[in-house]
């Protein structure tokens, strides 16, 4: 009887396959991937160095008591569907923005691209958007969301296609980010 109890659960993992495969549990469930399934959403990210924006007062001074205010973007997730042509996708993350020293209070207006790109990070549709944050005790967070088309190859499928997110920066404001 030991022994049995030991092979017990072997002949369980073999046994309840042959049984699915028969249809004793009900409907069957498909098993198998399509590349449509593989393919329902394109991957998204936030583009180096453009995740963060930090405004300073005119000048050449870079001290925190420069700061006019500070944006960051977070929590991007994506949820998709297809159509006949491609992808309807929504993105969504936050943004939060804080103040500095040089500007205690009211709201923080912020501009953000969305970009599609292709298998060589060329852009396909590139779109400027503007948030304003609500400022209250220094800091401030809103959920932003964004609707795109994203649309399938000539073979019908969403291959080397990304969806790219970043603040619109200055070169001055990139650097910055860069080197911090």
């Amino acid at each position: 009887m030991t022994s049995f109890r030991r092979l017990l659960p072997a002949l369980s993992v073999m046994i309840l396959p042959l049984l699915a495969g028969c249809g004793i549990f009900g409907n069957q469930v498909s098993l198998e991937f399509t590349d449509e399934d593989k393919q329902r959403c394109p991957p998204v990210g936030i583009v180096a160095y453009t995740g963060e924006i930090t405004r300073f007062l005119p000048g050449p001074s870079r001290t925190t008591d420069d700061v006019i205010n500070r944006g960051t973007i977070s929590g991007l997730t994506v949820n998709c569907f297809n159509t006949e042509t491609g992808v309807d996708a929504t993105l969504s993350f936050d943004v939060s923005a804080s103040v500095g020293a040089a500007r205690p209070s009211g709201s923080v207006d912020l501009t953000y691209f969305v970009t599609v790109t292709n298998e060589v990070d060329q852009p396909l549709e590139r779109k400027l958007y503007q948030v304003s944050v609500p400022i209250s005790n220094n800091h401030g967070l809103v959920r932003q969301y964004v609707g795109l088309q994203v649309p399938f190859d000539e073979d019908g499928r969403l291959v080397d296609k990304e969806v790219l997110i970043g603040f619109q920066l200055t070169t001055e404001q990139l650097t910055y980010n860069i080197h911090r």
